[in-house]
């Protein structure tokens, strides 16, 4: 049986130092990272790509201090990223930001280097399904989805997809569910300056994020532009190149994640590259190679286009290389390659699945000879909102204890009638009886008759097992009948864990910016991270 990696690494468990051999709880590990990254510094055609991809945001003195300071040897990165989601997508979009830029500082701090946060927009994905719905908070009832139209099957970038017009009347929802909030025109007015119909969803998502994180100089960077395309195209062949040498290094370390009791994030195909292959051009469709033949590499052979039932020659991939590099983009498990080739990183701010996918994706930077950034986990927060708050204190619960089921809770929490039993006390009972008079014969059953004793002992488990599955019920029943802490229970569960999941990955930003108002908020999150911290922790409000 396999676990994840990632609960084991933040656990500190001793067999994921093979994977991951630097800690981010280690002050050693911390230094190495820094002094590695620092002696890379940023090319200055990077640095080119930085400077007009950031200048269109809100204006920042932090933004041009950071910008200025990567043009610096020395300097070095903490990065972070995420999918380009409506709105932001879920809640831990911000704190994955929040957290590179207190990472950043804490690192400058303990090392006396400037660190600079950036924040990597995942705008090579192409699975719109995953981006296009984003969820807002309603009194009494389920979240309310809001969902951008969009063609979910057309393996286009998301670099290359603009909002439809379909845009206004999604405003219009959320403006409903916004309601009288506080700051929610000045919400729906801060929105409607980044997204509109037109307009890119990466140019919508990076302007939010650049206005709301000004005043810390978070940076942005895209990848997917005519102009990185040039600078990502040596990883995109040494990819392509040495496809069938990385792949069978990736097998074999599936192979040992599995042994050490470890799940593989991602499936392996042998000879398949980690990048995507965009055959109609950098905004058309993009596709995972994999070798018509599996067991040679001759130029003779072709390609296979996963998902478009089409072959490709290997001399038009490997024209496409040298002529078009925009036709090629990055996998997840080559995402962290280019952006390490790009940029001094010191730091990888990342989440549970990010953390499982490091931990298989070592054999790709020893290949590109690079060394693997410090892995921190991002910070993780519950937004308690005052009322949320006195339930929780109500009940003698937090944050974390409210993930259990709710039937469990209620065992623990439940004021159940006086006239009525235990359930424990009442199980006691009922067997007491037939454990007691079939005890005291079980001696004499084999003498009155062969095997009359095993008969007796399977009738008590029987029995016992029949009254465990009644008391179930009567204590379910019982848990029930106090409406009150039940409704309580419901309601700090669709506050906390929404659709039987962490607030984090279900609520969105508008909801909080409309509530409390969205810089303010922002800031909140900054001023409460802690670096280098993993624990789910209440954010009070």
């Amino acid at each position: 049986m396999t676990g994840r990696f990632a609960p084991a690494f933040l656990l500190g468990d001793e067999r994921c130092a093979g994977f991951v051999p630097q800690r981010y709880d280690s002050a050693g590990d911390r230094a190495r990272a820094v002094a590695n990254a620092a002696e890379r510094s940023v090319s200055p055609e990077v640095l080119a790509c930085l400077e007009a991809q950031n200048q269109v945001l809100t204006p920042s003195e932090a933004r041009t201090a950071h910008l200025e300071a990567l043009a610096s040897p020395g300097s070095v990165c903490v990065v972070t990223g995420q999918q380009v989601g409506l709105f932001l997508g879920p809640l831990y979009t911000v704190y994955k930001a929040a957290a590179a830029i207190v990472t950043a500082r804490a690192l400058a701090a303990e090392t006396g280097r400037t660190a600079v946060p950036i924040f990597w927009l995942q705008s090579e994905d192409h699975d719109f399904d995953e981006v296009a719905t984003t969820y807002v908070p309603r009194t009494g009832d389920a979240p309310l989805p809001l969902t951008a139209a969009g063609a979910s099957d057309s393996r286009v970038s998301m670099a290359h997809r603009t909002f439809r017009d379909d845009l206004p009347e999604v405003f219009r929802a959320l403006a409903d569910a916004l309601g009288t909030l506080p700051h929610a025109d000045e919400t729906v007015a801060q929105l409607t300056r980044h997204y509109a119909t037109g307009r890119g969803w990466v140019d919508g998502f990076a302007g939010l994020l650049g206005e709301l994180f000004a005043e810390e100089g978070l940076l942005v960077f895209n990848p997917r532009t005519p102009a990185v395309a040039p600078l990502a195209a040596a990883v995109h062949r040494r990819a392509v190149v040495q496809a069938t040498t990385i792949a069978e290094r990736l097998i074999a370390r599936g192979e040992t994640l599995a042994d050490a009791g470890f799940g593989v994030p991602i499936h392996i195909r042998r000879g398949a590259p980690l990048s995507f292959f965009h055959p109609r051009g950098p905004d058309g469709p993009r596709f995972r190679l994999t070798p018509v033949n599996p067991e040679s590499s001759t130029a003779d052979d072709g390609w296979t286009l996963v998902g478009a039932e089409q072959a490709v020659a290997r001399s038009t991939v490997g024209a496409a290389l040298d002529d078009h590099p925009g036709c090629f983009s990055t996998s997840a498990l080559l995402r962290p390659v280019l952006q390490d080739s790009l940029l001094p990183t010191a730091a990888y701010v990342g989440g549970p699945g990010e953390i499982d996918y490091f931990a298989q994706i070592g054999p790709v930077y020893e290949t590109f000879g690079l060394p693997m950034p410090l892995l921190v986990p991002r910070n993780r927060f519950a937004v308690v909102e005052p009322k949320v708050q006195r339930g929780l204190d109500e009940l003698g619960l937090d944050v974390s204890t409210l993930a259990r089921p709710e039937q469990e809770l209620l065992d623990g929490v439940a004021c159940r009638p006086r006239h009525l039993v235990d359930p424990v006390e009442l199980e006691a009972r009922l067997l007491a009886t037939i454990r007691s008079e079939l005890g005291e014969l079980a001696p004499k059953l084999d003498e009155l008759q062969p095997g009359l004793r095993k008969a007796a002992e399977r009738t008590v488990d029987s029995v016992e097992r029949a009254c465990g599955k009644f008391v179930d019920k009567y204590r379910g029943a019982l848990n029930q009948s106090d409406t009150r802490r039940v409704q309580t229970i419901r309601k700090l569960k669709a506050a906390l864990y929404p659709l039987g999941a962490p607030q984090e990955r279900i609520f969105s930003f508008p909801y909080f910016a409309a509530r409390h108002g969205g810089r303010a908020f922002v800031r909140h999150v900054v001023e409460r991270c802690r670096p280098y911290h993993a624990a789910l922790e209440a954010l009070p409000l």
